[in-house]
This record gives C-alpha cells, sequence and structure tokens, in this order.
C-alpha cells in the first residue's frame, strides 16, 4: 500500500537529547495519524502486526499543527496548558504568544476541560479557521486568536 503525502519528523538530537537514551536505535517518528487510519492488531507471540485499513479514513489529508506553537500539559489532570516554543513567523508569534503563557480558554471553552489530544486536534482543522485563545501571562489576562496557516 502507498500512502502519500505522510507527515514524518527527525527531530535534531539537541531535542530528543533529554527524551531518548543515547544507546537508542530512534530516527524520528512517521506518520502523524497514520495509525489511526487502519484497525490495528499486534501479534505479541510471533512479533508482527497486521494493519487493515479504513477506507475514509485513508481519504482524508495528513495536517500538522498549524499554530507553530507547542504546548506542554502540567498541573492536576495534566489540564494546564503552557506555552513551551514558538516557531518564527508563525501564526502563534504572529498573534502575540509568548514561551510560559498559559492558556486559560480556547475557542470559547475552559482549557480544563479540553484534553491536549483535542486541541492538537483543533490545530490542524483546516487552513484558514480561526481560533480564539484567552492567555495569562504572568498577572495578566490577554485575549488574541490566530489563523491556522500549514507550516510544512
Amino acid at each position: 500500500m502507498e500512502i502519500p503525502n505522510i507527515i514524518a519528523s527527525f527531530p535534531d538530537s539537541t531535542s530528543v537529547k533529554a527524551k531518548v537514551s543515547p544507546n537508542s536505535s530512534r530516527q524520528g517518528n512517521i506518520g502523524c495519524e497514520l495509525l489511526r487510519r487502519f484497525t490495528v492488531t499486534f501479534n505479541y507471540r510471533d512479533q508482527y502486526i497486521v494493519l487493515k485499513p479504513i477506507p475514509r479514513r485513508l481519504r482524508e489529508p495528513f495536517e500538522h499543527n498549524m499554530t507553530g506553537m507547542e504546548l506542554t500539559a502540567k498541573g492536576q489532570s495534566f489540564r494546564e496548558y503552557f506555552i513551551e516554543r514558538i516557531l518564527n513567523s508563525s501564526p502563534a508569534e504572529e498573534a502575540g504568544f509568548k514561551v510560559g503563557d498559559n492558556i486559560i480558554m480556547i475557542n470559547g471553552r475552559p482549557s480544563r476541560d479540553v484534553s491536549i489530544s483535542e486541541i492538537y486536534k483543533m490545530f490542524q482543522k483546516k487552513e484558514g479557521k480561526v481560533v480564539d485563545f484567552v492567555i495569562k501571562r504572568g498577572n495578566e489576562y490577554l485575549i488574541t486568536s490566530l489563523k491556522l496557516r500549514r507550516l510544512i
């Protein structure tokens, strides 16, 4: 089976250093949502996996985070979201986000009611879609929005 336009990630050694042991043979990540397009069966005894395609999901395009920011989940139940990284010239930078900002609300929903997976799905929705935020920076609350844009 050939799958066009799949997204792969090959991070540089400095971004992975703290997360992966130096003896690892890991080279990168493949797929950004590849496995959700299949029914996956693991045969541990014989050491193989079976991927059965889900046709309607195979037709969906592969998308990536279109905000240009990476989040960290902290706090009780990991429902406090902080901006960990912002790409230069990205929608997040253009909207005025800063590393360390705490996301309080996203699209009118309190962040404590939204999982990190739901947030990243919002960040992949559709190029041109606007996402609204309330953020806390220090003791100050700010309202801003950004327009999703493909970055890769």
